[in-house]
């Protein structure tokens, strides 16, 4: 995921082609969101709707692979496809993989589980992160080919996370996503009292001024402040690796103090990060 601007990048995109590889993505993927419940639907089940998305996940990501071998002209179309296609599988597959550990787990061990596997992710992270500045930094400036090798990579793990679903128990009857979503959740909120729509509003204003900026992050250290890959690898992983790494004392800070005070320290330290 933190190289798919730089890959863009290389291949000739604008700074207007990097606005709209970050938006359209996440544009459909939320738009399809609506139609995920119907998908498991009508397939009867949540595995199987998880390892239909799974496998279009891995196959767009061999696609990006092989835009490297296209024209100029067709490479980034391709590439701007593949990251699409992979944003909005990936959207549609939480839901049943949410409903399915759900089964799995007790609910008075989730805290745990997910607190340990969100750390567990985290190091993943940062060193798929780390391996793939290393490969970038071995084919060099202008070569493409390191863009190649890490997405072909990251589909043929994608294609194993697919075959361990596969492994995944089901019940066969009553099990279903929850409804009551979409214009339902909207039709329920209260406009002249209530805290629903502060919270709503609130995340709306948070992520439109998030995505004034972030799409051109990577831009901006890599053509601006000229950094190398590795120092990119570490501007980019150390958010996320410091938040796996403390997400579960979070979790317990947030039971110990509340979440709206966590919420409220976390919103005034956010616009310090575009200030500095």
């Amino acid at each position: 995921d933190p190289y798919s601007v730089p890959f863009a990048m290389a291949l000739g995109a604008s700074t207007m082609g990097v606005g709209v590889l970050r938006s359209l993505p996440w544009l459909a993927s939320s738009c399809f969101q609506f139609f995920t419940e119907r998908l498991v639907a009508r397939l009867g089940s949540c595995k199987r709707s998880l390892l239909i998305t799974v496998f279009i996940q891995a196959l767009s990501l061999f696609a990006a692979a092989a835009s490297v071998f296209l024209p100029d002209g067709a490479a980034f179309p391709l590439l701007l496809g593949a990251v699409t296609a992979y944003t909005v599988a990936g959207n549609m597959s939480a839901p049943p993989w949410a409903v399915l550990m759900g089964e799995y787990i007790p609910a008075a061990k989730r805290g745990n589980f997910f607190g340990f596997r969100y750390q567990l992710v985290g190091l993943m992270f940062f060193a798929a992160s780390f391996a793939a500045s290393r490969i970038l930094g071995l084919a060099g400036p202008g070569e493409l080919w390191g863009f190649a090798v890490i997405f072909a990579a990251a589909g043929a793990f994608r294609l194993l996370s697919w075959y361990f679903i596969t492994g995944m128990y089901e019940p066969r009857t009553g099990f279903h996503l929850p409804r009551g979503a979409g214009v339902d959740f909207l039709a329920s909120f209260d406009f002249r009292r209530g805290r629903v729509p502060a919270m709503f509003f609130s995340v709306l204003l948070l992520l439109t001024s998030t995505y004034l900026a972030a799409p051109y992050f990577s831009v901006y250290a890599l053509r601006e402040l000229k950094y190398d890959y590795l120092h990119y690898m570490v501007l980019m992983s150390i958010g996320p690796l410091m938040t796996y790494l403390l997400m579960q004392r979070w979790g317990q800070a947030a039971d110990a103090y509340g979440s709206v005070k966590l919420l409220k320290f976390a919103f005034l330290l956010i616009p310090t990060v575009p200030l500095l």
